[in-house]
């Protein structure tokens, strides 16, 4: 999930499981562990092997046509707001924005917090969760709506307790409200 679609090398993924197995051992879990996630993705075994998970002698890669990744929804879906506020289509791009936040419901692999290879997409997360957080406050603030607004910039804090521009929009909304 964290490689969005692109192939890992099966070496790669085998040190990420088990770091201190050896080589031959790990590669029959891997299979093992392979089998069983398509059992799970495919309990009837309705589609090819490759239809979720695809898999050569060398590489892996989640089938992001036919694997539903949360991650990946709240990507599209921030995406898609944003286009749509940008073709002047406010209201269905702040409804987009609002279906995009829901589904932040945490870090990315915030369970393992020290995984250098899970970094990068918990940062690109977490900084559209903010800019999304952003819109939303500056949206219910033009609607008169600042007690929304306050809780989206307490959002934005719980996130980055530094951030010095969510401070004083909080304080404005608040002494607003």
């Amino acid at each position: 999930a964290a490689n969005r679609g692109r192939s890992v090398h099966r070496e790669v993924v085998i040190e990420r499981l088990w770091p201190d197995e050896d080589a031959t051992k790990a590669g029959n879990r891997l299979s093992v562990a392979l089998s069983t996630i398509r059992g799970v993705l495919d309990p009837e075994r309705r589609h090819d092997n490759d239809h979720y998970l695809m898999a050569d002698r060398d590489s892996l890669a989640l089938n992001l046509r036919h694997v539903n990744v949360d991650i990946e929804t709240f990507f599209q879906e921030a995406q898609s707001g944003r286009t749509l506020i940008r073709s002047g289509d406010r209201e269905d791009g702040l409804a987009m924005l609002r279906s995009a936040e829901a589904c932040y419901v945490g870090e990315f692999l915030e369970d393992q917090p020290y995984a250098d290879w899970a970094i990068g997409l918990r940062e690109e997360a977490r900084a559209e969760f903010m800019s999304i957080a952003r819109i939303l406050a500056e949206a219910d603030t033009e609607a008169g709506d600042h007690d929304a607004s306050a809780r989206w910039y307490l959002r934005i804090l719980e996130q980055d307790a530094y951030n010095e521009p969510a401070h004083l929009a909080l304080v404005a909304a608040m002494a607003a409200a």
